[in-house]
């Protein structure tokens, strides 16, 4: 396990996985935001010999991660949380290592996703000229929760907006239905996508439990 130590996600993300993986964690290292050079991390990670990698980060240190993990010889599957979900992430990695990869996303397009996120991808290219990310259709969604709230709740009152947020059942998003459980937490499907070279060779659905 190599955790962000920088931010709660990748701190949050990293005891999540200890907490749910049932097989042995060998070892866990920690990295920063802005870092660049992971050569002692991954020896010490290299030593081990893993079957399994995961970085609990966000694409810019993911992406150097993987790069310099393959051209140490590591060949360990690596996992990844949705904060790898960017096209840059392959760039900075190198299409070629890039393989044996996959990282969890609510967000999919293409032959794998819905219409609605489909529908959302074609307005975004014809508007920006790029491809969207899980970050802009995650975005995307959060106005218009925001926005449904306002609406329902009759009112720009924080309390009465957050009241709203909390009620909201089976919002249609780009990114799925979304939920809100007991302790605010979004409740939707997810997609597991598999890399190899720098393309997408596998897509599995998880549901919402």
């Amino acid at each position: 396990v190599l955790q962000d130590n920088s931010s709660d996600y990748g701190q949050n993300l990293a005891s999540q996985f200890e907490e749910d993986y049932s097989g042995d964690v060998v070892i866990k290292e920690s990295f920063l935001s802005g870092d660049t050079d992971f050569s002692s991390i991954l020896n010490n990670v290299k030593a081990q010999d893993p079957d399994v990698l995961f970085i609990a980060g966000y694409y810019p240190e993911g992406g150097a991660i993987v790069k310099q993990a393959r051209e140490m010889g590591i060949d360990a599957a690596i996992l990844g949380p949705n904060g790898l979900g960017n096209d840059e992430f392959i760039n900075l990695a190198g299409a070629e290592n890039v393989t044996d990869f996959y990282y969890a996303t609510i967000f999919v397009t293409g032959e794998y996703g819905s219409d609605a996120a489909n529908e959302f991808a074609e307005r975004y290219r014809a508007e920006f000229d790029t491809e969207p990310d899980l970050f802009s259709a995650g975005g995307y969604d959060a106005a218009r929760l925001a926005a449904d709230a306002i609406d329902r709740a009759g009112s720009t009152d924080p309390q009465a907006i957050r009241d709203a947020l909390e009620e909201t059942q089976d919002f249609e998003g780009v990114t799925g239905n979304i939920s809100f459980d007991e302790d605010h937490n979004p409740v939707m499907d997810s997609f597991v996508v598999g890399y190899t070279e720098g393309k997408i060779s596998s897509v599995e659905a998880v549901t919402a439990e």
